[in-house]
């Protein structure tokens, strides 16, 4: 198989990254070739794509960040112009992740009204017995603090398909 067999197969399969060395190894041989350096352009701007879109499908909690949140919904848009077969089912799964991240989650926080309970980045709630929350889907750290008693910490991952989670916080053990 030449290289330029080679890297129609790998760009047809998908695989942008592995075809970018190959194009670089096409170059060496025929420098400024117009359809190596077109087709090296067009398969890094494709894998760094892929990269971005399954960097938000993997890490979902990256979208709390509203900038994160414009840039996955750009690569949505830039993938979907494409209209590769390929991407069909990352595009997808990616488009629920987004349509979700502002829809918020009701959590219903419960601790023992001796325990000082914060939940990082969003508020101190101080000694409570029950709590009522809306957050976003994303990443939280409950923090429960007791004197005398050790610190408690929850990392809780809340998605944006739950109707409604429940978290416990209370310092029980004793120092």
């Amino acid at each position: 198989m030449d290289l330029s067999d080679q890297v129609e197969a790998l760009e047809a399969a998908g695989s942008w990254q592995k075809a970018i060395p190959v194009f670089e190894q096409i170059l060496t041989i025929s420098p400024g070739l117009s359809s190596a350096v077109q087709g090296l352009a067009r398969v890094s701007d494709r894998a760094e794509l892929k990269e971005t879109l399954d960097k938000y499908l993997s890490q979902p909690h990256l979208m709390q960040n509203d900038s994160d949140l414009a840039d996955a919904r750009t690569a949505l848009l830039k993938a979907a112009q494409l209209d590769l077969d390929i991407l069909k089912p990352t595009i997808q799964d990616l488009s629920h992740l987004v349509s979700q991240a502002r829809i918020t989650v009701d959590v219903l926080l419960k601790s023992d009204n001796r325990t000082d309970v914060t939940v990082y980045k969003v508020r101190q709630y101080g000694k409570i017995s029950e709590a009522r929350l809306s957050l976003i889907p994303g990443v939280y750290t409950f923090v429960g603090k007791r004197t005398g008693y050790r610190d408690v910490y929850q990392e809780v991952n809340i998605k944006g398909d739950v109707s409604l989670i429940r978290v416990n916080i209370s310092c029980t053990e004793k120092i």
